[in-house]
């Protein structure tokens, strides 16, 4: 048995945005009136998509997800668990009683108004209360969080991203959009045109992101550097190529290949199109920088 006692927050956190955070804070701020240690537990897998088997666009990866966490709520305990078959079908009670309670030291338990758990997602927020009030621990749910007169969700967020609306969705996530990964080799498309950018592979199980510019942020070991990103097939100089996530950082020159970094796009600058020379592109690009120059700035 853990005889750490904690207050864990439960979810899946796709994307963390202020519905998220609404239930995150409130794990923080009860963690600083109680003593308890505040922890978040979490899946590696959507678990909908392990049971189905239907491969569903994600905000985040897990990593990110926890990135972001830490970052955004100050909570450094991520507790990523991952799926199984078997854990999935243990009855909601056992669920709670014996791993979250008695494995995990859950003193506390927090979790949002829709939160479902246990085999064929039986045990609801209503069964997580009057189960709590039984064992003697605490429990509390989180209410929806509205935005312009709707429920905020990452459903939602993954339909305003795919439809292009990027500021409208980073206005519900309540933080730029964080992308992780490792620099990779490009083709040398931007340092011909006079902007030498570092390329990230996009995460195939990630939701698509509207292509174009972007006023992004780097962060290299824990400094963060302006840039301009662009998400696109690079459409001046290829019929139907691959998806690229390039960025061209505004104060920083050096090899990063082989470098794990964070990419946060904070403003969609412009949409992709084909420019009819290199050149009418080099002078956009010029324009995009400057836009993202103010956009920091200000």
């Amino acid at each position: 048995m853990n005889q750490q006692k904690r207050i864990l927050a439960l979810g899946f956190f796709d994307g963390v945005h202020i519905g998220h955070g609404a239930l995150l804070s409130h794990c923080a701020q009860l963690a600083q009136k109680t003593g308890l240690s505040p922890a978040v537990f979490t899946f590696d897998q959507m678990p909908r998509e392990f049971l189905t088997g239907r491969t569903i666009p994600l905000i985040n990866t897990a990593a990110e997800r926890e990135y972001l966490i830490r970052r955004y709520y100050g909570i450094e305990e991520v507790l990523i668990h991952p799926l199984s078959r078997e854990f999935l079908s243990l009855h909601w009670e056992t669920y709670v009683t014996h791993f979250l309670v008695k494995q995990l030291g859950a003193a506390c338990l927090i979790a949002g108004f829709d939160h479902t758990f246990g085999a064929k997602g039986e045990g609801t927020a209503d069964k997580l209360q009057v189960l709590c009030r039984e064992l003697g621990i605490g429990c509390h749910i989180i209410p929806p969080v509205s935005l312009d007169d709707e429920p905020v969700s990452s459903t939602r967020i993954r339909t305003l991203m795919e439809a292009g609306d990027f500021d409208q969705a980073v206005a519900l996530l309540g933080h730029p959009h964080v992308i992780q990964g490792t620099v990779a080799h490009g083709q040398s498309v931007g340092r011909t045109l006079g902007f030498p950018t570092v390329n990230l592979l996009p995460d195939t199980h990630s939701v698509r992101l509207p292509f174009g510019a972007y006023a992004a942020k780097i962060t290299i070991d824990g400094v963060s550097h302006p840039a301009v990103t662009n998400v696109g097939t690079r459409p001046t100089f290829y019929d139907n190529g691959p998806v690229h996530l390039e960025s061209f950082l505004l104060d920083f020159q050096g090899n990063l290949y082989g470098q794990a970094i964070t990419l946060s796009l904070h403003k969609f600058l412009r949409p992709e199109h084909r420019f009819p020379t290199p050149q009418a592109l080099q002078e956009e690009i010029r324009r995009n920088i400057q836009q993202a120059q103010q956009y920091f700035q200000t």
